[in-house]
């Protein structure tokens, strides 16, 4: 498996490139066997626009906690 993470500076957003990368990474990870798997926030609308763009379906969702112990 092989997680396809992206982050797109502000001045080259929404001019295709995300996807152009994205779709470059997973065609490069299925030639080497590997498993695409794209990991974005689910309030990140633009990144979801480009995995359902590339082709990628929502299969599982995943709750992240974080637990502070600084105090402790």
């Amino acid at each position: 498996m092989a997680n396809i993470v992206i982050q797109t500076e502000d001045g080259y957003k929404n001019k295709g490139f995300a996807t152009k990368v994205v779709e470059k990474i997973a065609y490069e990870c299925l030639k080497k066997g590997l498993i695409p798997t794209y990991w974005v926030n689910k309030n990140n609308i633009p990144s979801r626009r480009v995995a359902e763009n590339v082709g990628f379906e929502l299969l599982s969702k995943e709750m992240v906690v974080s637990i502070d112990n600084a105090n402790n």
